[in-house]
């Protein structure tokens, strides 16, 4: 996914616009409507969501579970996993009035209510590895050139990843990243001032109140 020119984007992408058109139907059609094109789709959200491990569609908490089932599955459970996150918030989604909440929302799903639990996702998702993995070996045997109607085209500056045909950047490492990461590591340091205090507070003497005496 991260080799020069983002090769399994160009051949993921329209394997998981044939998935999502196939399993959540209704929601792709409500894509459509809204003027969200495939294309836009590719380099505006799911660039941005696959590069980061799905750091903005799923809740902390889920994160750990995401990583292992694409590092188990593959760029398979990355198709599979986008097209169930996208099925969990269909109803919500659906509930945009136009185009810019609607790709407000998509930003940031982990901040929408009602969030599907574990067990639900990724039993989902495992159920979309099937269609997944057929759609991937269908785009396989397109060329280097991927077209969802009009060509894909990355490239990397650092940590900034822009779309070529738009000049829309993808800014997905820089800012996102070190924030997640300050974020736990505060949460860490917390916990262990915390502990630490415990431990301390537990090993310390009982003091033995002195009364002044008269001599």
């Amino acid at each position: 996914l991260w080799l020069a020119g983002f090769p399994l984007l160009h051949a993921a992408a329209p394997a998981f616009e044939a998935v999502f058109r196939k399993q959540v139907g209704p929601l792709a059609c409500f894509f459509g409507e809204r003027g969200l094109s495939a294309e836009l789709v590719a380099t505006g959200i799911l660039a941005c969501e696959w590069l980061t491990l799905f750091a903005r569609w799923l809740p902390f908490p889920l994160l750990w579970d995401a990583f292992q089932f694409v590092e188990a599955e593959g760029i398979t459970g990355v198709v599979a996993l986008s097209v169930a996150i996208l099925d969990a918030h269909s109803c919500a989604l659906q509930r945009a009035e136009d185009f810019p909440a609607l790709f407000i929302s998509l930003k940031d799903l982990r901040l929408q209510p009602g969030q599907p639990t574990s067990a639900w996702l990724f039993a989902r998702a495992d159920g979309l590895l099937m269609s997944s993995r057929e759609a991937l070996q269908q785009a396989e045997k397109i060329s280097d050139s991927v077209s969802l109607g009009t060509a894909i085209s990355l490239s990397r500056d650092g940590s900034r990843v822009v779309c070529i045909h738009s000049g829309s950047e993808l800014e997905i490492l820089a800012a996102e990243t070190k924030c997640a990461l300050m974020h736990v590591a505060r949460s860490m340091q917390t916990v262990y001032e915390e502990v630490c205090e415990s431990v301390v507070f537990a090993a310390r003497p009982p003091q033995i109140e002195r009364r002044n005496s008269r001599f």
